[in-house]
């Protein structure tokens, strides 16, 4: 991949700015802004580069618990996004230059709150209701509203009774029992999103159209302009059968006084509801013989969370493709055709069947170097691919 093919029309920024509070770093002091976002862990991070050519940090400046940081940008598609930040490091050198280079670890202000805020409290409720009770409370609203994103918070299926101990930050609290009622917390372009997440629900809204043409992303286009060029792609992944010896069936094992009720998680059920491509061969799917029994409370949803993540990691692809803010975000389904470097025309004109498909994005690193925009995405995939 060549500098030539990288830096095109489409990536290049139609506006960006970067203020820390009110003061405006000029555009050829930004070196690099780089934003991860994730839809298997809650939160934004970002790092961000710039030029101190005049020494302005800790003089004009200064960078503390209560600096804000927000960075604001329209792509190519003239889309608009402001990114607001807290500095949870930093760090200032010249490498013999006049001029610092400050380096600023950051992440966005909800997730700071909740890292930063340590209470002892008790809910009898969902674990989404729990955590819009506390988003609440402390106006995070607020912070959402200067980002121009809305809350999209549906309540769980299950009702839970339990305390939030005073050693655990808000943050560690609502990762470990989002994972027990199998609730997932994300961002995309529009929402910070609270809830379980059905993927046949999803598909439902997909594909995206651009211009009434539906948005594939590919290698296979000789346009270095096309919006979803895939400039670069790394195949990774766990071994299929090796996974699933990792999930044998679970039977769930609760008292109520002196009767015993026993459930079994049925795996390939719920595997069936996680179906990109139509392919439903589960013949590999349970390797293992037998139950194993386990005295859990609300395992199920659980036991649903981490199979779900392990799936995540089964078949993945990292894509490099120019940076779109409505469409590369977390949670959203993408459609990728890769080129087959067969020396067979056939095989070539029918491309990568193994490779291609539907796949989920699992995170986005976008990257804002010298006024162009990249996005590595991360993508997921559920099902077993085609055969060649």
């Amino acid at each position: 991949m060549s500098i030539h093919t990288l830096f095109t029309q489409t990536t290049k920024l139609k506006h960006f700015k970067l203020l820390i509070d009110d003061f405006d770093i000029g555009q050829d002091n930004i070196l690099s802004v780089s934003i991860a976002n994730s839809f298997l862990s809650f939160g934004q991070a970002a790092v961000i580069v710039f030029r101190d050519q005049f020494s302005i940090v800790n003089s004009q400046i200064r960078l503390n618990e209560n600096t804000l940081i927000t960075f604001e940008v329209n792509d190519y598609l003239k889309e608009y996004r402001k990114f607001i930040f807290r500095v949870v490091n930093t760090n200032i050198s010249n490498e013999k230059s006049r001029a610092n280079f400050v380096t600023l670890q950051c992440i966005d202000p909800v997730s700071y709150l909740f890292k930063n805020l340590y209470l002892s409290k008790s809910f009898n409720t969902d674990m989404c209701t729990a955590f819009k009770s506390v988003f609440d409370e402390y106006k995070c609203k607020d912070y959402l509203s200067k980002m121009g994103l809305k809350l999209d918070c549906v309540p769980a299926s299950v009702k839970k009774s339990f305390t939030w101990s005073s050693n655990l930050s808000a943050y560690d609290f609502f990762d470990e029992y989002s994972r027990l009622s199998n609730v997932r917390i994300w961002y995309d372009s529009e929402y910070l999103h609270v809830k379980e997440f059905d993927l046949q629900a999803e598909k439902s809204k997909y594909p995206l159209k651009i211009q009434g043409n539906d948005i594939q992303y590919t290698d296979t286009c000789s346009n270095n302009d096309y919006l979803f060029r895939i400039h670069q792609y790394r195949k990774d992944g766990l071994n299929h059968s090796q996974l699933m010896e990792l999930v044998p069936s679970q039977e769930v094992i609760r008292f109520k006084g002196k009767a015993v009720d026993r459930e079994t998680v049925n795996l390939t059920d719920f595997y069936k509801s996680l179906i990109l491509n139509d392919n439903e061969d589960f013949s590999t799917f349970q390797n293992t013989k037998g139950k194993r029994a386990s005295i859990v409370v609300d395992s199920i949803e659980a036991q649903k969370y981490d199979l779900f993540s392990a799936f995540m990691n089964l078949n993945k692809l990292n894509i490099v493709v120019p940076g779109t803010l409505k469409y590369n975000c977390p949670g959203f389904i993408a459609n990728v055709k890769l080129a087959d470097k067969s020396v067979f025309k056939k095989q070539q004109l029918s491309g990568d069947i193994t490779t291609s498909g539907n796949y989920l994005i699992l995170g986005t690193e976008s990257r804002f170097i010298k006024g162009h925009f990249h996005q590595m995405l991360e993508l997921g995939r559920f099902d077993n691919p085609a055969a060649k």
